[in-house]
């Protein structure tokens, strides 16, 4: 009795110690996950705001387009906006890549599961936004080459290009991706 009893205490000894080696840093990596995520988050925030002010500059373009009066679009005009553009799918890119270096960092931590789970969704919403941003710079080479051949540009044959099918569809994903990632966001509250 008295060795089951001596066993007994070892064992719990043992798993006492254990689970306080499992723990250790563990409060540093909370800390070290919150501030990641919380980084990732502000600097995708800044992606979805310069993918509004890229829709709205298509947008612009399309009300063009619709009226088929091109004489809108003079080639100083053209320029300036390919700029504008360029300058727009250039800050989402790099915004990407930040963002993503972030929750990349969260997948290194220990004891965070639920902070893992989040940072993995988000890294899957990234690199869809990424073919997402390839499909655009296709699209607006496209355009831009009919606007400049001086073609006149049909509206129509543009919405319904193999590009815009393929960010019609990302979109979709990349939606109910975000989905999943505000339920596991949720979670870490």
């Amino acid at each position: 009795m008295k060795k089951c009893f001596t066993v007994l205490l070892a064992a719990s000894l043992a798993l006492t110690l254990a689970l306080s080696l499992i723990g250790c840093g563990g409060e540093k990596d909370l800390e070290s996950a919150k501030s990641l995520v919380k980084e990732g988050d502000i600097k995708y925030d800044e992606v979805e705001t310069a993918k509004a002010n890229l829709e709205q500059k298509q947008t612009e373009i399309a009300k063009v387009l619709m009226t088929g009066d091109t004489s809108a679009l003079t080639p100083g005009q053209m320029e300036q906006t390919k700029k504008e553009v360029e300058e727009i799918v250039s800050k989402i890119g790099a915004d990407l890549i930040t963002a993503k270096a972030s929750y990349e960092q969260v997948l290194q931590l220990e004891g965070v599961q639920k902070y893992k789970d989040y940072a993995s969704k988000m890294i899957e919403v990234i690199e869809k936004n990424q073919e997402l941003l390839d499909q655009v710079e296709v699209l607006i080479a496209k355009f831009m080459q009919m606007m400049t051949s001086g073609a006149k540009p049909d509206l129509t044959t543009i919405l319904e290009s193999e590009e815009m099918q393929k960010i019609n569809e990302l979109t979709e994903e990349i939606d109910a991706l975000m989905d999943e990632a505000s339920k596991l966001k949720k979670d870490l509250k």
